[in-house]
């Protein structure tokens, strides 16, 4: 309901031509990503009735498509991050025993640099770099930092999961890099939660 009120808040800005920093504001509370990048980028073209066309269009799909979803109807995890863990403490923490990773994909549909495991019953996703997964199969205990966000896709909420490496954690630290937050942001993906491949089931306990 949030962001549908504050969708309406913006077009009512653009209607009446206040074009202020507020819109700015406004705009980082929509969740709806690539909605927010569509704007954006009409902002940018100064283009204001195209912007009301995408809220009207996206308030309408809405509407016909209300979410499945909410944050209390899914899998509850009481932390934010888990610092210095590996893949085993990980997934006792999820409550799984595997984690069948696929290969994510962009909004284009083409393979990225990462993998996700989907769980469709407990709404939670787990996104981590190929190149990561092949050093954790090496080596299991390897130490791991965990983000968790809540995020909000076409059913409605899920929670999702990025594995980083502790060592790229901490050298952040040392660098006095203290914004985080775009750890796990990989925002333009859609989750290939289907595309079941035997050979990445290398972790099974």
């Amino acid at each position: 309901m949030d962001q549908i009120n504050n969708l309406i808040a913006l077009k009512s800005m653009l209607e009446l031509n206040m074009i202020n920093s507020n819109l700015n504001i406004l705009l980082a509370q929509i969740s709806n990503k690539i909605l927010a990048r569509k704007i954006i980028n009409e902002l940018k073209r100064r283009n204001y009735g195209h912007i009301i066309t995408l809220i009207d269009e996206h308030l309408y799909q809405t509407n016909q498509n209300p979410l499945c979803y909410h944050k209390n109807d899914i899998k509850q995890f009481d932390f934010e991050t888990i610092e210095n863990s590996n893949i085993k403490d990980l997934k006792c923490v999820l409550g799984i025993s595997i984690l069948n990773f696929n290969t994510a994909k962009d909004i284009s549909g083409e393979d990225t640099d990462f993998l996700i495991h989907w769980d469709n019953l407990n709404r939670f996703a787990v996104y981590c770099r190929k190149h990561l997964v092949e050093i954790i199969k090496e080596h299991p205990e390897y130490p791991l930092y965990i983000e968790k966000e809540i995020k909000e896709a076409k059913l409605g909420t899920y929670t999702k999961f990025t594995i980083s490496c502790q060592k790229v954690i901490e050298r952040l630290y040392e660098d006095r890099v203290n914004d985080r937050s775009h750890l796990g942001e990989y925002k333009d993906w859609y989750m290939d939660a289907y595309d079941n491949d035997d050979s990445n089931l290398w972790n099974n306990d």
